[in-house]
């Protein structure tokens, strides 16, 4: 559920990224200065959450697949006594 939750929150930013630019590039063709900056700033701070986002996605899919379990040998586990 964590790994979830940081790709789906991971995905936002990315949007969010991709939308400051396009305002950032709004802004410079209608040359709003103040804005720009602002939105300068909004970006760099997004830029970080990503790189941030993104070690955790890596983390959690480590761990992930270390909980997975693998049989030493292929086959089919044919009674309901698997410990004995």
């Amino acid at each position: 559920a964590e790994l979830v939750a940081a790709r789906s929150e991971l995905d936002e930013k990315r949007k969010l990224y991709r939308a400051l630019q396009f305002e950032i590039d709004q802004a410079q063709k209608s040359g709003q200065k103040n804005d720009e900056l602002q939105l300068f700033g909004r970006l760099e701070e997004t830029r970080v959450q990503i790189s941030g986002l993104t070690r955790k996605v890596s983390i959690l899919d480590s761990r992930a697949a270390q909980l997975e379990v693998r049989a030493p040998v292929a086959g089919t586990v044919a009674t309901f006594q698997v410990d004995q």
